[in-house]
């Protein structure tokens, strides 16, 4: 029986008892028999869910900390893939060789688009924020909007040294 039946049948079974004014004792010792017994049943009932309650919690913290290790472990192969990248990059300019066409892998080196360098983001916001340059920021938490500060460069604008554009280079690994 599930915990709203064995529920609706106390609550029915404790309403009734206001009815009857002319039980029997005998009939009142069955009443709280039964009272007894579904309560029983309900405690019973009670104590699983709570133990399947007292499971899924040691689940939820068992996947938690499988999510963290897992986390820790895709920012570690992350790391080794930029450090992998950065070195082919190197490599490759410093041998001139733009494009490689092997049987399991084709490499080209591309110029991205120019971006802005802001080299300290938190002094930089400070600066625009204190210049009247909100154009300069996005907001959320203050990050500097680099597609408008590249603009505000090549506009000839006048921003601390630390800022400039630079044109970066990436591998594609197909």
């Amino acid at each position: 029986m599930r915990l709203y039946d064995i529920t609706s049948n106390y609550r029915e079974l404790f309403d009734t008892f206001d009815d009857a004014d002319d039980l029997t004792d005998d009939q009142i010792e069955a009443y709280f028999d039964t009272l007894e017994a579904i309560e029983g049943d309900f405690e019973i009932k009670a104590e699983n869910i709570a133990c399947f309650i007292k499971e899924l919690n040691a689940e939820v913290d068992a996947l938690k900390a499988e999510e963290s290790a897992l986390s820790a472990r895709r920012k570690a192969k992350e790391n080794i893939i930029t450090r992998l990248k950065a070195m082919l990059i190197e490599s490759m300019i410093a041998i001139d060789k733009r494009k490689i066409d092997r049987p399991r892998a084709k490499l080209s080196l591309r110029q991205n688009p120019e971006s802005a360098d802001v080299g300290d983001e938190k002094e930089f916001i400070r600066w625009a924020q204190s210049h009247n340059h909100d154009d300069l920021l996005s907001y959320k938490a203050p990050t500097v909007a680099k597609t408008a500060v590249k603009q505000a460069i090549k506009d000839g604008a006048q921003l601390p040294p630390y800022v400039k554009i630079v044109r970066t280079t990436s591998v594609i690994i197909k």
